[in-house]
């Protein structure tokens, strides 16, 4: 496994923690905010480590590839949606106030955020493995 997978499946891990520390502080705590607004600047960060890193090298290959073009055409309509949820929701609840909905938003999110993050060790990043060993090894894509 490459550097960058593990590092973004690192990160994975990481959001996921922040996320079970906010659900025990509270958002309503100026520490559960805090820690929101970590899990906020993570969740972009990341975002932009894939758009820097793997999705130029699966777009290359999918101007040659219409089977990958279609599994990345169904996964990046997948992930615009669920990045947009998550957006709104770091959005609403950054300032608190809104504990009486939190709790709701915070399952929905987090089941979002679970999924989308095990589609994209599934699909993007094993798409981004294939590409990258088969560059190395000289060989093409075995998919």
């Amino acid at each position: 496994m490459s550097e960058l997978v593990e590092e973004l499946k690192r990160e994975h891990a990481a959001l996921f923690a922040l996320l079970d520390e906010i659900a025990a502080l509270g958002v309503e705590t100026a520490a559960g905010r805090a820690r929101l607004m970590d899990a906020r600047d993570l969740f972009v960060a990341h975002l932009r480590k894939e758009d820097r890193h793997v999705h130029p090298v699966i777009a290359a290959e999918e101007a040659h590839d219409p089977e990958l073009h279609e599994i990345m055409d169904l996964m990046d309509c997948n992930l615009r949606d669920v990045t947009h949820c998550v957006e709104n929701f770091f959005t609403k609840h950054a300032g608190g106030g809104h504990a009486d909905t939190f709790a709701g938003d915070f399952e929905l999110i987090s089941a979002m955020l679970h999924n989308r993050m095990r589609r994209e060790e599934k699909v993007l990043l094993r798409e981004y493995e294939k590409l990258v060993d088969g560059a190395a090894d000289g060989h093409g894509d075995d998919r």
